[in-house]
């Protein structure tokens, strides 16, 4: 698999407000007549400070703003933004962790906080939205158009998260919030704190804020899934085959596994600001933020592998997928255990000066660190498979016209032997990601240190409102490890199903069942602890207790895997354990980005309609030095009989390391027309072009093997000249705004991507050693 590029082309709220008509009837004949401001808050206050910001904008702006102090509309920030048109959203465990606009995925969106990027602990571009309690945003703006103040990066939209400021809030404020969390799949309730202390001094001229918030979560979710399927001409089946449409081709899945996913999720964060206004042409404010966030998951399956080579009495559909099969005596019954973490830190340290020397300039110097790890152990992800070889057979649940009457796999043995713990037998034990999931266990360092200086002009002339300038200079790091066990022979090496579980494990390893997964048919799914297991098997005590040690297995290891005679003795004579270290296929990148820019506000009016533009232009420069990998692959050879995976046999990885460097500059212009047609008729009008810089694993050097599982050889390698995603964007809105508050909005959009960035599939040859015998 390469990345390439080609061209291609490419809501509202309602509510109702009536102001009462006691204020047209106070009399302005006394001088001592207090007018009582009413401050609208709640939900209600919310509505209408989003409604204001819309109205209020140039180009195409939503947003969701705060209903009260600490309280955001929804408990997490991805579901509030999920109320702006256009927006969705990507759940993770139930709750929203990335945002889709307007089509475009996590990656094409510019996320920031107070206007900064913050880095992400995930090996890509993408912000996730879950690490964040809800209430620490006090608002959010969605510019859905391009503008040239605003940072690059973002093709479908720039997404700026704003946190409360103690000098806006005005004297001493105060919120302590509690709530519970109940998930009916796991039953389990769980506690949500938020505090928050505001006070200013000085005569306002000087503020503090401080907040923490606690949150925990456990949820369980319910899968049924497989590994892909595999394809081949119907021709070349020797089995017997019931094609009653004629299909020329065949689809196969590899596996069906079942289970249950229980995650614990835990939140802290803390966050300090301090504003000081020693004069009224001076503002200097100081913020920082911590943020810890960890997820624990587990997950326990029941797995049923087909060897294709074994396979007899197909039944195919219309388009050769099979709705019905017999697995003979090779097929794999397997107990799987696994364990993932997402141990999460983040930071985002700011300074922000702001000086207005005369009423005609202001300017704005802005300088931000903002740090994020995700450092899973080895040991706390893993996984653990055991299990046994049995013939069983394979329903699909529309095998019978789709009354779904018959489980989706029905097995041709007993569920007393699905049962049995004396059946089953060790097969995988690894710590660390799988090596056909290489996102899965990443150790992530990520940092950004950005300076920007935003310059404001307000000419005393008629016609031009406001000129801004400015520029940008940041250095994101990121350094990505893929950790797991280092070698397939030891990660394999109690594959086969030889080597029998040790009594005093059993109670270990297949502690619990539940019953309600599978059906009455087949009576459960083992719960397995797979860091107990892995804690074992990673020990050399595992080999003697297994009886592994003797010459006698050793050697009948080697032939049971098809493994030259001696390779199961010199493995066993070096085993070290099954510790996780950071495998080849991990990358480097570092981005030094330099951008200046020159907006400026006109307005006029023409035939009786006020109407305001924003015209700019930004120019960007982004040097990208690349690190990665090429794994040199000699051979893959044939794992004796567990046919479902080939052993990979790799070179000096340590010779392999390559960095690539690529310079790229980019001229952004921008312009939003907005025309007040009426009193409650807007019209806006966009055009605009924006970037998004291709995804930093994509941009890597490095050929990394990925599957080599019969008819899925599969391997990616990525292309450090990519060139940034480009977007000519057309957008045009009409707005009536019948009440105070209340609107009705249409708009049209269009993107014309340019560079656009594509994974595909080709053939690549590779010499091996064995390329004569490998495959039939």
């Amino acid at each position: 698999m390469k990345s390439f590029q080609r061209n291609i082309f490419g809501g509202a709220s309602v509510i109702a407000f009536a102001l009462s008509p006691l204020a047209a009837s106070i009399s302005m004949a006394q001088e001592d007549t207090i007018i009582e401001e009413i401050v609208i808050s709640g939900t209600l206050g919310g509505l209408q400070r989003s409604s204001d910001q819309k109205r209020r904008s140039v180009g195409f702006v939503d947003g969701v703003l705060q209903e009260d102090l600490g309280k955001f509309p929804d408990a997490n920030i991805a579901e509030a933004l999920q109320r702006v048109t256009g927006v969705t959203i990507d759940r993770n465990g139930g709750e929203g962790q990335f945002v889709t606009v307007r089509g475009f995925g996590p990656s094409f969106n510019t996320v920031l906080v107070n206007g900064r990027r913050v880095a992400s602990e995930v090996g890509g571009r993408e912000f996730s939205f879950d690490l964040f309690p809800s209430e620490l945003i006090s608002g959010s703006q969605v510019y859905k158009t391009g503008i040239a103040s605003l940072q690059e990066g973002g093709i479908g939209a720039t997404i700026n998260l704003s946190t409360a400021r103690p000098l806006d809030q005005g004297g001493f404020k105060g919120v302590i919030s509690t709530r519970a969390l109940h998930d009916s799949n796991s039953g389990e309730t769980t506690p949500q704190i938020f505090g928050l202390m505001s006070n200013t001094f000085a005569d306002d001229t000087m503020g503090v804020l401080v907040s923490a918030s606690y949150q925990e979560r456990e949820s369980q979710l319910r899968v049924l899934d497989n590994r892909g399927y595999n394809t081949g001409d119907v021709s070349s089946l020797t089995a017997n085959v019931d094609n009653p449409s004629g299909a020329e081709r065949f689809f196969v899945p590899q596996n069906i596994q079942l289970g249950e996913i229980e995650q614990n999720r835990e939140r802290i964060n803390l966050q300090g600001v301090f504003q000081w206004e020693p004069s009224e042409e001076l503002s200097i404010t100081l913020d920082g933020m911590y943020n810890e966030f960890t997820l624990e998951s587990e997950s326990r399956f029941l797995n049923t592998w087909f060897s294709l080579n074994d396979l007899d009495n197909f039944v195919l559909d219309e388009n050769g997928v099979a709705l019905s099969f017999d697995q003979n005596a090779n097929g794999a019954i397997e107990a799987r255990a696994e364990n993932d973490g997402r141990p999460t830190e983040t930071t985002l340290f700011g300074l922000n000066m702001k000086w207005n020397p005369s009423s005609n300039f202001e300017h704005g110097i802005d300088i931000s660190r903002s740090t994020s790890e995700n450092t899973p152990s080895g040991s706390d992800t893993g996984q653990s498979v055991s299990g046994f070889r049995s013939p069983f057979s394979f329903r699909n649940a529309n095998y019978d016209g789709g009354s779904n009457e018959l489980p989706f796999v029905e097995l041709s043995v007993p569920s007393s032997e699905v049962l049995n713990r004396d059946n089953y037998a060790f097969h995988v034990a690894q710590f660390g990601g799988e090596p056909d999931a290489t996102e899965e266990a990443n150790v992530v360092d990520a940092s950004i240190t950005e300076f920007r200086y935003d310059g404001v002009f307000t000419p005393d002339s008629e016609g031009i409102a406001e000129i801004r300038f400015g520029a940008n200079i940041s250095n994101e790091q990121k350094d990505v490890d893929i950790v797991r066990t280092d070698e397939a022979n030891i990660r394999c090496f109690y594959c086969g199903f030889f080597v029998d579980v040790p009594s005093g494990l059993q109670e270990q390893l297949l502690f619990e069942v539940t019953d309600d997964l599978l059906g009455a048919n087949q009576g459960g799914i083992y719960d397995s602890d797979g860091n107990q297991l892995n804690t074992f098997l990673g020990n050399s005590l595992a080999l003697d207790a297994a009886a592994i040690s003797s010459p006698d297995v050793l050697a009948a290891r080697d032939v049971a895997l098809g493994l030259p005679n001696g390779t199961s003795q010199t493995i066993f004579e070096s085993f070290n354990g099954l510790q996780g270290i950071p495998q080849v296929n991990g990358f480097a990148v570092e981005e030094d980005i330099l951008a200046f820019y020159v907006d400026a506000d006109l307005e006029g009016e023409v035939a009786s309609m006020p109407w305001t533009m924003n015209i700019g232009m930004r120019w960007v420069e982004t040097t990208t030095a690349s690190t990665g990998n090429r794994t040199p692959l000699l051979d893959i050879t044939i794992n004796g009989q567990d046919t479902t995976e080939y052993n990979r046999v790799l070179g000096d990885v340590s010779a392999a390391v390559v960095t690539e460097e690529s310079t790229n500059r980019f001229i952004l212009p921008s312009m939003n027309l907005k025309v007040d047609m009426t009193d409650n008729w807007i019209a806006r009008f966009g055009v605009s072009q924006t970037m998004a810089r291709p995804q930093l694993d994509d941009l890597a050097p490095r050929f990394n093997i990925v599957n080599t599982r019969p008819n899925n050889l599969v391997a990616t390698d990525g292309n450090f000249q990519l060139e940034p995603f480009t977007s000519t964007n057309l957008d045009l809105g009409l707005e009536y705004y019948f009440d105070d508050f209340s609107y009705v909005a249409a708009s049209y959009f269009e993107k014309r991507v340019d560079n656009f960035i594509v994974n595909t599939t080709a053939q690549e040859t590779l010499t091996i050693a064995n390329s004569d015998n490998i495959v039939d």
